[in-house]
């Protein structure tokens, strides 16, 4: 582990001479710190208490852009305990370097998210795991307004980011089926950026984009399956994840989204509305109110308000 608590209660990381103890299990710890592996905690007993914890200088990277006090968190449900790699009031962000088969990522899920905490996933694909390729495709004059919006065509934030960046993985790299079995959303590390849960077209507001043939090989023009993806900054991302309306009850279905596809949007909204018209049914407030705000915010009327 990264994190023990030391004689004053204090959580710190690994040194040589400090007393500890782990946090999850309060056994006794020792602080390992060679030239080799990256500098950690390990128990005494040689047995870690936590068979979930995965720990790679990936890890300590992510979690040294978060204050102290949001990592590592232990948990508790029904007696057993699990370090949160990251804990921000009730949002738990989870970074997987490894595979993991779908009942253990059910297993994860329904752990973190009991006593209404949401759950987001953070996948490595930083570490060669990708075609390279997708970096030549971002050019300064693309960068382009990014909303985070859910089912409902709520907007919450806006930053600034590309749309439509074509990356390939490699199959035997990214853990995939982390990718494409949770029912929270996923994000992709692909460095600099981050990869996003992305809207294509109005009518897909499902969980994610992702698919299991992504990086599989096919028989066409293009030897390889590939994903379009929305990429943000990867500092911008950090600052956003305690921004987020966590207390949503379409929280695991939020998306990003650039400017065509709210457009896509609002032409299907229009076509509902005549459809409910021809059929003289009667057009709530809620779908006036949601249509108008639509022509305001690409007329530029408006813009997408901080939650």
């Amino acid at each position: 582990m990264f994190y023990a608590i030391d004689e004053l209660g204090n959580k710190v990381l690994p040194k040589p001479n400090i007393k500890a103890t782990c946090p999850c299990c309060n056994g006794k710890v020792i602080a390992k710190c060679g030239k080799i592996k990256v500098h950690h905690w390990s128990h005494k007993s040689l047995i870690e208490c936590d068979q979930w914890y995965e720990m790679t200088a990936w890890h300590l990277e992510w979690q040294s852009l978060f204050p102290l006090e949001f990592r590592e968190v232990v948990l508790q449900k029904d007696g057993i305990k699990h370090r949160a790699d990251i804990k921000i009031n009730n949002l738990i962000v989870e970074f997987q370097h490894s595979n993991l088969s779908v009942e253990e990522i059910k297993q994860r899920e329904v752990f973190y998210t009991s006593n209404n905490s949401k759950l987001i996933w953070v996948v490595n694909a930083s570490n060669n795991c990708v075609h390279s390729g997708w970096e030549n495709q971002l050019r300064e004059q693309d960068e382009q307004p990014i909303y985070v919006v859910d089912m409902d065509s709520n907007i919450y934030f806006e930053l600034v980011g590309y749309s439509q960046i074509s990356v390939i993985r490699k199959t035997l790299s990214l853990p995939i089926s982390i990718v494409v079995n949770p029912d929270v959303p996923v994000f992709i590390d692909l460095g600099e950026y981050v990869a996003c849960p992305v809207e294509k077209g109005y009518y897909d507001i499902e969980r994610t984009s992702y698919n299991d043939f992504w990086g599989r090989k096919r028989n066409s023009d293009k030897p390889y399956y590939d994903e379009s993806l929305i990429l943000v900054r990867k500092k911008d991302f950090v600052e956003l994840l305690p921004k987020l309306p966590t207390n949503l009850d379409t929280f695991n279905s939020l998306k990003f989204c650039d400017k065509y596809t709210f457009s896509k949007r609002e032409e299907h909204l229009k076509k509902q509305q005549m459809y409910n018209q021809s059929n003289n049914k009667p057009i709530s407030k809620d779908e006036k109110i949601k249509t108008q705000a639509f022509f305001d915010l690409l007329s530029g009327k408006i813009t997408p308000l901080n939650y």
